[in-house]
């Protein structure tokens, strides 16, 4: 895992923190974007 992809994943995280919060919905932006690193489901 590069760093950019480490970085990615803390802001995603962070935003999926977010969202989790508000809305309850964190698995609309950490899945995808841990599709888009290429980690396995």
């Amino acid at each position: 895992m590069s760093v950019w992809e480490f970085v990615f994943l803390v802001l995603a995280g962070v935003g999926a923190g977010l969202t989790g919060s508000i809305a309850g919905l964190a698995s609309l932006i950490s899945y995808p974007a841990l599709l888009a690193a290429g980690l396995p489901r």
